[in-house]
């Protein structure tokens, strides 16, 4: 199975300014701001690796090497399906009828 991250989140889970603020690094000073940032996106990453858990909204592919009767989503919460495609034997790629499948959002582990 691979992940691979499609969208990144629009926006971090804190704000620069509560960072700034607890750090009590002054304002104003551009090259200090661009490494708090990246300290924030570093780590939100090591959280989320850790929990298994985005903690702001992405979107995400998941490639499987076969159909199982169920997939587990490895990083939750899952908000959607957007869709499953797969590759038939003739080699042409479908997708799979929202209707043939269901989602579990509820679970601690999201399943479809």
């Amino acid at each position: 199975m691979s992940d691979t991250l499609l969208l990144a989140p629009l926006a971090e889970p804190i704000h620069l300014d509560e960072v700034r603020a607890h750090l009590r690094a002054p304002s104003g000073q551009p090259g200090q701001d661009a490494a708090i940032r990246r300290m924030i996106a570093a780590a939100r990453r090591r959280v989320e690796s850790w929990c298994r858990r985005a903690l702001v909204r992405q979107q995400r592919l998941y490639v499987l090497d076969c159909f199982p009767a169920e997939i587990e989503i490895p990083v939750g919460p899952l908000r959607a399906v957007q869709s499953i495609q797969y590759v038939d034997t003739a080699g042409a790629t479908q997708t799979l009828a929202a209707s043939a499948y269901r989602v579990d959002t509820y679970s601690e582990r999201a399943r479809i």
